[in-house]
């Protein structure tokens, strides 16, 4: 069965998404620049309104633009953002941290994770940014801290390519090992998201309204 998890940016998408028959949606703002975190007013208005329709409703914690290795600083923007918003009663959070090598920052991570209380985790370092091909030992470390979606926003190109695909089926594999979710999104077009799932066994998209 395809599940498509609903990328909106403010209230308005919120509702109208919902009224689409949407079940599942990422709330967050800036999505040109692969999304940073959405005010606590947005947060909380969107959750009640997801909530109220029996629609599960996650947050993107992002502090900027950009790479995803983030100062102490912006870290602690993130912890207190997680914080709030597990007041707010949202279902999920997506965010990631890397090292100014590239490598998971599993420090900032670990208390990060602590932060989010319990709420389901998801990871990437921005919605518009290909990542580079997952590591095992960052699987491994996703897995043990209870992460179960993984973002991995499609490559600028437009046209899917073969190699794209195949890469793809690797990481969804290497991931399903561990029960993590691969979720491709920053799809071009529909098009591109029915050829992804119709030559893989992806079953999670994240797309936006429009291409629903």
């Amino acid at each position: 069965m395809q599940i498509n998890e609903i990328i909106v940016q403010n209230y308005a998408e919120v509702t109208a998404a919902v009224q689409q028959k949407a079940k599942r949606l990422l709330l967050v703002s800036d999505l040109a620049l692969g999304g940073t975190t959405p005010s606590y007013g947005t947060i909380a208005e969107a959750t009640r309104y997801a909530h109220d329709h029996n629609v599960s409703i996650s947050i993107l914690v992002r502090p900027r633009s950009g790479s995803a290795d983030y100062n102490d600083a912006e870290i602690k923007i993130m912890d207190t953002d997680l914080l709030e918003i597990q007041k707010l009663g949202s279902d999920g959070v997506v965010f990631g941290v890397l090292t100014q090598s590239g490598n998971l920052d599993e420090d900032a991570m670990a208390n990060l994770v602590a932060a989010a209380g319990g709420m389901a985790l998801g990871f990437t370092t921005g919605l518009n940014r290909p990542t580079a091909p997952i590591e095992d030992e960052a699987v491994l470390w996703l897995s043990d801290n209870d992460f179960t979606r993984y973002y991995a926003p499609m490559a600028p190109e437009k046209e899917l390519t073969t190699e794209t695909i195949s890469s793809l089926m690797n990481a969804n594999q290497k991931l399903s090992e561990r029960n993590i979710q691969l979720i491709p999104t920053n799809f071009h077009s529909k098009a591109e998201m029915t050829t992804l799932t119709d030559r893989t066994n992806i079953s999670q998209t994240a797309i936006l309204p429009s291409q629903i």
